[in-house]
């Protein structure tokens, strides 16, 4: 997920990918990212790529702490934040949860609500 907050836009993916994490390092270095916010739910190994990825893309990383990236009341913030009573899209089917959850881990972080 990627949040920036001086044109006020979220945007969520879901991809797989390679071992190299390429396609993940490829959407940082587009989308410009500032900070890389690192789940502590993953193993060490795990985090310590991901952090390695963002210092490759010189963007700072930061481990969240934990239950950051719960997704419960997802769907709840995000109509808050986009003023609507419904959400509709691919985005928010519940086979993206894990693009949900990290938008959510996003929202927490930077306290937007």
């Amino acid at each position: 997920a990627f949040i920036d907050c001086t044109v006020r836009s979220i945007r969520v993916a879901e991809f797989e990918d390679d071992e190299h994490l390429s396609t993940l390092e490829s959407l940082i270095c587009q989308q410009g990212a500032r900070e890389c916010l690192l789940p502590p739910e993953h193993s060490e190994s795990e985090r310590e790529k991901l952090a390695e990825l963002a210092e490759l893309c010189e963007v700072p990383s930061t481990t969240a702490k934990k239950g950051t990236f719960n997704a419960k009341d997802v769907e709840q913030d995000l109509r808050r934040l986009l003023g609507k009573s419904e959400l509709h899209g691919r985005a928010f089917s519940s086979q993206s949860r894990l693009s949900l959850a990290a938008a959510c881990g996003l929202i927490a972080y930077l306290d937007l609500l």
